[in-house]
């Protein structure tokens, strides 16, 4: 089993940036990154906003995370995103998220796999390399190809280096299952 897994999902670039248009409408709402239970500027320096369960864009990432699923993962994953919602990111010049994990546990669900989605082309932006360490210490960067989707365990360190030109846009999200990891699907009894 792969700890990360991605799509170039060949989609035209009008309708990457057509998602980067619907999106832009939203940066007057645009809102300072949090970290649940720290000081967010230490650790990130973003603006977000939540794109709801109910937009087309959900479930073309979806469809992916579903494809990743069946292929390499197979979690018992649930049918929506952690709160309904995913989550528009923009990080501009001097814009980062340290070394952090997206592991989160409520009552008896917990984050299964995360995903981000690359809307800004590599040309588009300097730095903010989307990064993975595994639990040997190996390091990997994430495809920045325009459209391209990477599903990922929740559990693996990962990082977005600081921008140094340009502006990195990205939709990420994560997908809730049982709180049990070793638990087996359902579709492999």
């Amino acid at each position: 089993m792969y700890k990360y897994y991605w799509y170039e999902t060949l989609l035209p670039k009008s309708v990457c940036d057509e998602i980067c248009n619907i999106l832009k409408q939203s940066d007057t709402e645009l809102k300072e990154a949090e970290v649940v239970g720290q000081e967010a500027s230490h650790v990130r320096k973003s603006v977000n906003h939540w794109v709801p369960d109910s937009s087309w864009i959900n479930g073309f990432c979806r469809h992916y995370i579903d494809l990743a699923n069946d292929k390499n993962f197979k979690y018992d994953i649930y049918s929506g995103f952690d709160n309904g919602k995913i989550q528009y990111s923009l990080y501009k010049p001097g814009y980062f998220y340290h070394w952090h994990t997206d592991s989160f546990f409520e009552n008896d669900n917990c984050r299964k796999l995360s995903f981000s989605v690359q809307l800004s082309n590599y040309d588009e932006y300097k730095g903010g390399d989307l990064q993975f360490v595994d639990d040997e210490g190996k390091l990997y960067v994430a495809p920045k190809t325009q459209g391209t989707i990477i599903i990922f365990d929740s559990r693996l360190r990962h990082r977005v280096k600081k921008v140094t030109e340009g502006e990195r846009r990205s939709l990420v999200g994560w997908v809730m299952g049982c709180l049990l990891y070793t638990s087996p699907s359902p579709r492999d009894s």
